[in-house]
């Protein structure tokens, strides 16, 4: 999984959709969306900004690791493998020249799809991270319902501060994406899905 622009999510949920309909069985599809909020836009960009610098300097320390290593200074036991941009592996279950082919194209794709992350990741060497969405939670609940509008319902929320950021995802995110489905689920006449539909598949 792991966020796509919408055209090429698009693409891949009425593959997976097309495969499943021959099973007779309901389908909830789902992914993981990378999400760096702020409680305000400027905010949200400085976020992200340091996190391109976190992975800045991890990357520095890491090489560091690899050269005392090879003076016989130090241990570099698994750490060349992270840092060699043709072995390093990707992270959400795309594939690195999908990721690489996104990080090639615009820093800022659709609403808020923010590409800088996986840019950043190839340069540095370190584990390729698929693109993320950056805003406040509004902004993010909002485009993250154009992929819930595709018939994605489940979204593994993740970020670059572990406790941090669940905090602040279920004080204002969560809320803002299930009022915003709701909505969307009376509007079209549908049953509630963001929670409900029992079978999963990862996009």
């Amino acid at each position: 999984g792991g966020l796509k622009p919408l055209a090429q999510m698009a693409e891949t949920v009425a593959q997976v959709q097309g495969a499943w309909a021959t099973t007779g069985r309901p389908l909830r599809l789902q992914t993981s969306a990378r999400v760096i909020l702020g409680d305000t836009e400027e905010q949200a960009w400085k976020a992200a900004s340091e996190v391109i610098e976190a992975l800045r300097e991890t990357a520095a320390e890491q090489q560091g690791k690899i050269a005392g290593a090879e003076n016989g200074k130090g241990e570099a036991t698994g750490t060349a493998m992270r840092l060699d941009p043709k072995l390093a592996t990707t992270r959400g279950g795309s594939g690195r020249e999908e990721l690489e082919a996104l990080a090639n194209g615009s820093e800022l794709v659709d609403k808020r799809l923010w590409n800088g992350i996986t840019r950043a990741s190839i340069d540095f060497s370190t584990p390729v991270l698929p693109p993320a969405l950056v805003g406040t939670a509004e902004q993010v609940a909002d485009a993250l319902m154009d992929y819930y509008a595709m018939g994605i319902s489940g979204f593994l929320l993740r970020g670059f501060d572990l406790l941090g950021d669940i905090a602040v995802q279920g004080r204002e995110l969560i809320p803002r994406l299930r009022e915003l489905a709701a909505r969307h689920d009376e509007a079209a006449g549908t049953a509630p899905s963001l929670e409900s539909e029992p079978m999963g598949a990862v996009v």
